[in-house]
């Protein structure tokens, strides 16, 4: 998976997890989902929560919440870690192609 489509998906996560978990925010809810898949280190988890914060923050002001909180549905809901027989695994988020589509095409414009 490319870094550009790993921040949009970073970002497309982040609107659904935005209520959720115990006073944890929907970006750090997602990114250490996505880090205890991939093993990351503390400063790549600190960083997968800023760029997501500011993806998402892009998303609200081009005034496309729905693409985000589609996408950021079906990712919560199909994404999964594919373990690797070393070290971590793969979050895989494959299953939403067509919403993560519409989210990149939002916080690009």
């Amino acid at each position: 998976m490319n870094f550009t489509r790993s921040l949009f998906l970073v970002s497309t996560f982040a609107a659904v997890f935005s209520t959720v978990g115990c006073g944890k925010s929907a970006v750090e809810e997602y990114c250490e989902a996505k880090c205890a898949c991939e093993l990351c280190s503390d400063p790549a988890l600190d960083a997968c929560v800023i760029e997501t914060e500011r993806l998402r923050n892009t998303a609200e002001t081009n005034g496309c919440a729905e693409a985000v909180d589609a996408a950021l549905s079906c990712l919560h809901t199909t994404a999964e870690c594919r373990s690797e027989e070393y070290g971590g695994g793969q979050f895989e988020t494959d299953g939403c192609v067509a919403e993560q589509e519409a989210m990149q095409q939002c916080v690009s414009s």
